[in-house]
């Protein structure tokens, strides 16, 4: 994806497709450091993710230490396209309070965007 036309490649694959790339990127690294790894794979997954990419994701928020810039702008990204169903996840991150101030604020605004989306999607039911 680092390649000049990795991500206009990638964007033509289904979304399952797009997700299933990104995890298999995801898993193959065990330590899947934010600014290392996560964000520059899923950043370029221009789809909904799937509920096991955005499992992937949350977990990986939740267990972000102190002083990674990287969370603030994986939760814009996740914003868009995490799972709504997963804002109970993103709130217990907020809870356990491990990221730094920033990152507390961006976990916060992700968790209510997720929980503003998912009463959306139960409105249009």
């Amino acid at each position: 994806v680092r390649a000049s036309r990795g991500a206009a490649l990638l964007a033509l694959l289904p979304p399952e497709e797009q997700c299933a790339w990104a995890l298999v990127r995801l898993r193959a690294d065990r330590r899947r450091q934010l600014s290392g790894t996560v964000l520059p794979v899923v950043k370029h997954v221009d789809c909904a993710w799937t509920g096991e990419l955005g499992e992937l994701v949350a977990d990986t928020l939740a267990a972000t230490e102190r002083g990674d810039a990287s969370a603030a702008q994986l939760c814009a990204v996740a914003g868009f396209r995490m799972p709504p169903s997963l804002h109970e996840r993103a709130a217990a991150a907020v809870r356990a309070r491990r990221v730094g101030e920033r990152g507390l604020e961006s976990l916060s605004r992700l968790a209510d965007t997720l929980r503003y989306r998912s009463e959306m999607h139960k409105e249009f039911r």
